[in-house]
Formats: C-alpha cells, structure tokens, sequence
C-alpha cells in the first residue's frame, strides 16, 4: 500500500449539454455581428469551459465523475466540485464500500477508507436550476474573448488569459 493520496484517473459522464453561457450572450460580449462565426463561437464556449474547469478545478457543468484514487492518508479532497449526490464508493476489487466517512461541506473529502484503489462515483456541478457566481461568467468571457482573439496560436487553448487569470485566483481549488 502507498502512503500517500493520489487522484489516478477520472472521467465524466452525464454531462449536462447546458453550457453556463449562450451563444448570443458571447456574441454580444465579443461584437459579433451574423452567424458567420457561430460555431467557432459555440467550440470556444466548451473549451474555455474546460481550461476554467481544470485551472479551478471545479465543474461548471452537471456531470457524473467516476474517479479512482489512493486515499492511504485519508482525507482526500474529491476533484471537480461543487458535490451534489454520492452515487457509489467500490473498492479496488468492484465491492461497494458501506463503511466510509465523506465530510460534510459543499466541497467533500475522503476522510475514510484509507485505502489504495478506492472508486468514488458522484454528481458535481452547481445544481438544478444553478449558476455559475457571476465573477466566474465574466472570467469566462474574457477567456472566450482572449481564445478568440488569438485562435490559431497554439498555446492559447492551453492557457488562462491574465485578466481572467486574476480574477479566478480566489476561487481556485
């Protein structure tokens, strides 16, 4: 057993199609006059989503997440929240685990089993009929705004823009 915890893989699934800005809203924000661009637009939406999502580690989007882990130490900080509902806990042999202890806050954590090989499945994201904090949307706007600007760089979709950068820093997990 390794003495130390470890996020080792996750995936999504359930993803809600609802992205936490419209087409029209980005097209006002970046000027954009017709429909010319609207599916630059609308794979902008989705990718600044996801460069957000993975710098704050938080989902901005309803979703399952399957997600294995070590939890040797205990108390592992589940990724991409906010969580909503537990769907299951299974050991490293697919057995459902019964005996475990998720702390009670918006953002959980493992606390036990302290284990290797540990299975969490949940639902994250901010809810039925949620929003994203509004400080969030503006710093998605501007990196839609930043991607757009500069597409065709090859870094950029890899990148947060700075402004948008500063303004998440406090909302980073």
């Amino acid at each position: 057993m390794a003495n130390y915890n470890n996020v080792n893989d996750f995936t999504f699934s359930d993803e809600d199609n609802d992205e936490p800005l419209s087409k029209e809203e980005v097209k006002d924000w970046l000027r954009i006059d017709g429909n010319s661009d609207n599916n630059i637009v609308e794979n902008l939406i989705s990718a600044a989503r996801v460069v957000i999502e993975n710098y704050l580690n938080q989902s901005l989007i309803n979703r399952t997440i399957s997600v294995h882990l070590n939890n040797s130490c205990g108390n592992i900080c589940l990724p991409f929240q906010p969580f909503t509902e537990l769907v299951s806990i299974k050991d490293a042999d697919d057995n459902t685990i019964d005996s475990y202890l998720l702390s009670n806050s918006q953002f959980r954590r493992l606390q036990y089993p302290c284990e290797d090989g540990i299975k969490v499945e949940y639902k994250a994201g901010p809810g039925v009929g949620g929003s994203i904090p509004k400080v969030i949307h503006t710093a998605m706007l501007m990196q839609i705004s930043f991607m757009y600007e500069n597409r065709g760089d090859a870094e950029v979709g890899k990148s947060i823009a700075p402004m948008a950068k500063s303004i998440l820093k406090s909302y980073r997990r």
